[in-house]
């Protein structure tokens, strides 16, 4: 057989296997039929409609936590391209990201939400005495801040009538063999008038990560005895 011929033959059986290879695809974030994710520490973008993938970061440092505008034209992930943790955004089809936080803080910085009107949502423990997570609210054009008037929120997101829904702890990973110690995770209710309310202390266990959709809101809770999606 000519040489050539095997040289191609093995490079294709070569390309097939490593394209058939599966990856560690972390933090999805959904926008009609665009999914963003982390992989190998860079995002990617997945078209469900067409099925193509394409890369849009490759920097050394950590992508993670990418989160969707309204619009669905931008996104809001933490970065490590300075060092430290923080905020960026980037269109989706791909730019150089634009720093928007200077916490200075690598342990917790991540945002939870893009709001209708623009803001970004996101914890940090940079603004609290306490080692707690804290809710800010930041407009991406201008970089002013608003604290949400909570001593302890890890993530949460805003109802259409501006009403929160919010997890005071942040998740730890045992709560994945049904915790039910002092640091569980509960989803609590915030009108910004009254005290904040627990919506889901009828479970002694884990509850966290509310998503809103449509009329109901969405969570994941090991009261099951495994950890599922819920909603209520």
């Amino acid at each position: 057989m000519n040489s050539k011929i095997i040289f191609i033959l093995l490079a294709l059986i070569t390309f097939r296997g490593i394209a058939q290879q599966k990856g560690y695809y972390r933090n999805p974030a959904l926008y009609d039929n665009l999914v963003v994710f982390t992989a190998e520490g860079d995002l990617w973008k997945f078209d469900i409609a067409s099925g193509q993938t394409s890369r849009l970061t490759t920097h050394l440092g950590m992508e993670t936590n990418p989160v969707f505008s309204a619009d669905g034209k931008q996104i809001v992930f933490t970065g490590q391209y300075e060092g430290v943790s923080e905020l960026y955004s980037m269109d989706i089809s791909g730019s150089v990201p634009k720093r928007l936080t200077y916490d200075f803080d690598n342990r917790f910085v991540k945002a939870v939400q893009w709001t209708a009107d623009g803001s970004v949502i996101y914890s940090t423990i940079k603004y609290n005495t306490l080692p707690d997570p804290q809710l800010v609210k930041l407009n991406p054009s201008t970089l002013s801040m608003e604290m949400v008037p909570l001593a302890q929120a890890s993530d949460g997101c805003f109802d259409v009538d501006k009403v929160l829904y919010f997890s005071r702890l942040p998740k730890q990973t045992s709560n994945n063999k049904r915790y039910h110690g002092g640091y569980i995770q509960q989803i609590w209710k915030f009108d910004g008038n009254q005290e904040a309310k627990c919506i889901t202390c009828d479970f002694d266990g884990t509850s966290y990560r509310p998503m809103i959709y449509k009329d109901r809101i969405f969570f994941g809770s090991d009261r099951d005895g495994s950890m599922n999606i819920w909603s209520m």
